[in-house]
């Protein structure tokens, strides 16, 4: 475990950077842009520049110690000085860092603009950009429909209870949503409840597996992966904003996501001017799914 004398740490939330006091820490100072804990093929790695020590007290630190460097790359954190001191898994380091220095906001995984918790109850807002999304839907035939929908802002909270995977609930937003104050809408697919809780099944819960932000990609991916069906009909009606009611045809009216399809195909469809539905403000909706 790191434990050197120093006077602060420099925090990187992946919005911006915090100053905390630190009794017995290193001071370091975080490459932009933020770090990431998995590089992408080919990536040259993230250095972070390390003063350690005064001089004045370097006699009573142990040598191994004393670095020059962290260099982050290929999953690992490389510590050096003239040469290479030691290799540890980037999980080990980020443990070990956090613990020695006390913080208690974790490194986030990508994508999390929004992180609460009380006691092993964890909550983690992600966020995806208006977008183009495939949609299947089961009929009540058991055909496959495929839908293509211009999607406005979608928020994903994970509720974890430490590390294990409890709920999933989805909203939505025409614009983005960044603070506590800032309100969240339902968003109008099949297979969610009233309240935004996705109905994923027990299977998904037990078999999702890797570190949190391995789990927390691979449970969006399950979502729109998914075949939806019409279980939750009357919720997904209920959420429906006007202009999706509205067919060119009585046939179309009768299936929303057909009008959303066309719309979409619309250049000059703007997501952000539809009326979705609002729902709750982030603080009050985190602070419930906390108590839950």
């Amino acid at each position: 475990m790191l434990s050197i004398d120093s006077h602060e740490l420099v925090e990187n939330t992946g919005r911006c950077k915090r100053r905390r006091r630190m009794d017995r820490f290193v001071l370091f100072k975080v490459c932009s842009p933020p770090i990431q804990v998995e590089e992408p093929p080919g990536s040259p790695g993230c250095l972070m520049q390390v003063a350690i020590i005064p001089k004045n007290k370097r006699d009573s630190v142990p040598k191994e110690l004393f670095m020059d460097e962290i260099l982050i790359t290929g999953g690992k954190i490389v510590l050096r000085s003239v040469q290479e001191l030691k290799t540890v898994t980037v999980d080990d380091f980020y443990e070990s860092l956090l613990q020695s220095a006390g913080v208690r906001t974790p490194v986030l995984p990508e994508r999390v603009v929004f992180y609460a918790a009380k006691n092993e109850r964890r909550l983690y807002m992600t966020h995806q950009h208006p977008a183009v999304k495939e949609i299947k839907v089961r009929g009540g035939d058991d055909e496959i429909r495929e839908y293509s929908l211009k999607l406005p802002h979608v928020y994903f909270l994970h509720s974890y209870f430490n590390s294990a995977m409890e709920k999933l609930h989805v909203f939505c937003s025409g614009r983005v949503v960044d603070d506590g104050v800032d309100t969240l809408c339902r968003l109008p697919l099949k297979n969610i409840h009233e309240d935004g809780l996705v109905c994923i099944g027990d299977d998904l819960k037990f078999n999702i597996k890797g570190r949190l932000d391995d789990k927390i990609t691979g449970t969006e991916d399950f979502f729109w992966e998914s075949t939806f069906n019409s279980d939750l009909d009357t919720h997904f009606q209920s959420a429906l904003p006007e202009v999706f009611k509205r067919g060119s045809s009585s046939a179309e009216s009768a299936d929303p996501l057909a009008v959303w399809d066309r719309l979409s195909m619309d250049s000059s469809f703007d997501v952000a001017t539809v009326k979705w539905k609002t729902f709750a403000k982030l603080g009050e909706l985190a602070s419930k799914l906390l108590e839950e």
